[in-house]
């Protein structure tokens, strides 16, 4: 009677059965239980390294470094001794010089605002204060402390270079009383484009130019009027286009009383009531303001007492 044999295993299964561990001395008489599963480490896949050790730079040859280890491959198997030169890696480098530059930029920054904060009037570091406690971000500041500039600052300006020279030279005298289209930027020279449009007319008498009441109103919707807002500033601009001197939220009187004001955040020639004289900044708006004050005595109606409240923090 023939004895049946044993049924084999595939031959796949022969090539990848997994290998027990070697028997220690103690244990090899005893039977080991078969176990299948048998845990396999994972493999990561390799990365090139952003620059080659030294081994393999003077073997000229590919380094390659393993997920979550700082030794390259060739080292692991040849067993040397793996260094690389973080100085020559170029990325890197490139990365720490523009960290550097944004850290320098951040610094000169700083110092800036400190010195404004130190240099400026009360009332220009009061206002730059209330940009800070408002949160204003870093655009606004330094918005703020190129408009509040010193002398020394406009001198370096392309805008006002011309004029600082002129007006500071020791050996320059100027006849300020014959005009001259040189002396002084027109208003296409603004240093500033308006972002309000309003019209000049009807509302005051002291310029003609639509141009450059935009730009006072829109400095002084800028810089005054957020820490000041009993103004509605839509409103205030809707009446002021219309240019109806019965309109609700806009009057003569107001508007001088703005343009008044915004004079003292600009350099140009025609914020000057005088231009031999440094403390006419607004003066011909404010004698027009008082103008049409004498003439609404009495009447309270909501741009009088705005205009009043202008007048009360210059």
């Amino acid at each position: 009677m023939s004895i049946p044999s044993r049924a084999q295993p595939p031959r796949d299964f022969l090539l990848h059965k997994p290998l027990a561990p070697a028997l220690r001395p103690e244990t090899a008489d005893r039977p080991m239980p078969f176990n299948t599963n048998v845990s396999v480490p994972p493999s990561f896949p390799k990365e090139k390294a952003s620059t080659a050790c030294r081994e393999c730079k003077r073997l000229k040859c590919k380094c390659s470094v393993g997920r979550g280890t700082t030794v390259c491959d060739r080292c692991i198997k040849n067993q040397t001794v793996c260094v690389f030169d973080l100085d020559e890696d170029m990325r890197r480098k490139l990365s720490h010089k523009r960290k550097l530059n944004e850290l320098e930029a951040e610094r000169d920054f700083l110092l800036q605002l400190v010195n404004t904060l130190r240099d400026s009037s009360d009332d220009k570091a009061l206002q730059l204060l209330g940009l800070i406690r408002s949160q204003a971000p870093p655009a606004e500041l330094q918005l703020y402390i190129k408009n509040a500039m010193t002398d020394g600052g406009r001198q370096q300006s392309p805008v006002w270079a011309d004029m600082y020279d002129r007006t500071r030279s020791p050996s320059n005298t100027i006849d300020f009383h014959r005009p001259s289209p040189h002396r002084a930027p027109t208003i296409k020279r603004l240093p500033n484009p308006p972002v309000y449009h309003v019209p000049a007319e009807p509302w005051t008498s002291v310029t003609k130019s639509d141009d450059f009441v935009s730009y006072l109103v829109s400095l002084w919707l800028m810089w005054s009027h957020p820490f000041h807002n009993w103004i509605d500033r839509d409103l205030f601009l809707r009446d002021a286009r219309t240019g109806n001197l019965s309109s609700q939220y806009c009057s003569p009187f107001l508007m001088n009383c703005i343009l008044t004001e915004a004079c003292f955040y600009s350099d140009h020639p025609e914020a000057y009531a005088d231009p031999t004289d440094r403390d006419s900044k607004g003066l011909h708006f404010y004698e027009e303001a008082k103008q049409w004050y004498d003439r609404v005595d009495g009447q309270h109606d909501l741009p009088t007492l705005q205009g009043c409240g202008v007048f009360t923090i210059w």
